[in-house]
C-alpha cells in the first residue's frame, strides 16, 4: 500500500467488504508520505500495516541480492530498488497472498501522455522518430556509440512492427489506442519479470493488470477515466471515508478531489517551496559498495568489454568518489547493467 490512488482503490474494496483477515504492507521511510499516510489511515481504520525501512546491510549479505535482482528483473529498474523489495521475503508465503495495484495507470488515462500531446498525427503517418523521441529514457553514456545506435535500430524496428499490429488510430480514438500500446509493450516488457521473480517468493496478485479488468476499462469512455475519475468514484462510493485522506505524489502530498493538472501544479509548486521529501538511500548504498564497484571497474570483462565507453565509465566513477555526484544515476545504472551482463554471460 502506498500513498497513491491505486492501492486506496483496493482498499476501499477490502474495508468495505467487512473482512479483518488482511494486512497492509508499505517499504520506505517513515518521514516519506508515501509511507506516513497509509500508516496514518492505517490507526484511523484500525487495521494492521507493516512498514518495511530499506535498511542497508553488510555487502557480502547484498552481493547475491544484487545479482539476483539484476538478473531476474532484466534492467527495468536500478539494481538500488532491490533494498526495498528484499523486505518482502519476510512475509510468510504459507500464510498470505499478496496483493498490489500495479498497472492502475491504464485505468487513469495515465501512459503515454506526452505523446497524447501531438494527437493522431504521429500515427497516422508512422512517424517513426517523434514517437521514439518521446519513448526515450536516459540511463548514462556507459555504452559504446555502436551498442547504441544498434539498440536504437531495434527500437525503430519494434515501433515499426507495433504500429503495423495495432488498429488504425482512427477508428478507435486516441486515448485507446496509447492505453493499447502501453498494454501489448509496457505490461509484458515492464510487469512480467518482476511478477515472476515475486511468485518465487510469495504469489503476487495484481487485479489491474488481468485481462477481465483491461477489458471493461476499455469499455468506459475516455471522459471516466481521465483524472482519475472512475476510481475516485469507486473510493467515494464503496468507502467515503477514505477520501477525505490526502494522496501522495513525488515526494508530496495534494487533496483528494484534485485533478491530474491541478495535482501536477500543486505538487510543482509544493516541491519548489522545498516541501517534498527527498529520500537519499543512494549514497549510503554506494559507500558500502565502493571497493565492489572499483573490483568491477578494474576487471578485464570490464576494461575489454566493446560494448563498454570505458574511459567514461572510469571517469565517472572515479569523479563520484571524489565527491561529484552529478553522475550518480548513471553509475547506479551502469552497475545494474553489468551484473546483469554478468549473469547472462554465466548462464
Amino acid at each position: 500500500m502506498s500513498g497513491g490512488l491505486d492501492s486506496r482503490v483496493l482498499l476501499s474494496l477490502i474495508l468495505r467488504s467487512g473482512r479483518k483477515d488482511f494486512q497492509t504492507h508499505t517499504f520506505g521511510n517513515i518521514l516519506d508520505p508515501d509511507i506516513s499516510i497509509p500508516k496514518t489511515i492505517a490507526e484511523k481504520e484500525r487495521f494492521a500495516n507493516i512498514t518495511y525501512d530499506t535498511l542497508l546491510t553488510d555487502p557480502r549479505e547484498l552481493y547475491p541480492i544484487l545479482q539476483s535482482y539484476a538478473a531476474e528483473t532484466n534492467l527495468i529498474e536500478p539494481i538500488s530498488t532491490a533494498l526495498r523489495l528484499k523486505n518482502i521475503s519476510s512475509l510468510d508465503s504459507r500464510r498470505f497472498i499478496l496483493m498490489d495495484g500495479g498497472f492502475g495507470e491504464i485505468a487513469r488515462r495515465q501512459y503515454l501522455n506526452k505523446l497524447a500531446l501531438y494527437g493522431k498525427r504521429p500515427f497516422r503517418e508512422h512517424n517513426i522518430e517523434l514517437i521514439l523521441n518521446n519513448l526515450r529514457v536516459r540511463r548514462g553514456n556507459f555504452l559504446s556509440t555502436d551498442i547504441i545506435r544498434q539498440m536504437e535500430e531495434g527500437v525503430r524496428a519494434e515501433i515499426s512492427g507495433m504500429m503495423q499490429a495495432m488498429p488504425a488510430v482512427d477508428d478507435i480514438g486516441l486515448g485507446n489506442y496509447l492505453d493499447l500500446w502501453s498494454i501489448r509493450a509496457r505490461f509484458p516488457n515492464f510487469g512480467s519479470d518482476e511478477q515472476a521473480r515475486l511468485d518465487k517468493q510469495i504469489l503476487n496478485y495484481m487485479p489491474f493488470a488481468q485481462l477481465r479488468f483491461v477489458n471493461l476499462v476499455f469499455s468506459m469512455p475516455i471522459s471516466l477515466r481521465k483524472n482519475g475519475a472512475f476510481f475516485r468514484n469507486i473510493i467515494r462510493s464503496r468507502y467515503a471515508p477514505l477520501s477525505q485522506f490526502p494522496l501522495v505524489k513525488g515526494g508530496t502530498t495534494y487533496p483528494f478531489s484534485f485533478s491530474t493538472k491541478a495535482a501536477w501544479l500543486y505538487v510543482k509548486i509544493k516541491s519548489m517551496a522545498g516541501k517534498r521529501f527527498n529520500e537519499n538511500h543512494i549514497d549510503p548504498f554506494l559507500v558500502i559498495m565502493r571497493e565492489y564497484i572499483f573490483d568491477l571497474l578494474l576487471s578485464k570483462g570490464v576494461q575489454e568489454n566493446p560494448a563498454y565507453n570505458y574511459p567514461h565509465i572510469r571517469s565517472s566513477i572515479e569523479n563520484y568518489y571524489r565527491g561529484d555526484v552529478t553522475n550518480k544515476s548513471e553509475l547506479i545504472w551502469w552497475l545494474t547493467f553489468e551484473l546483469w551482463r554478468r549473469a547472462i554471460e554465466q548462464k
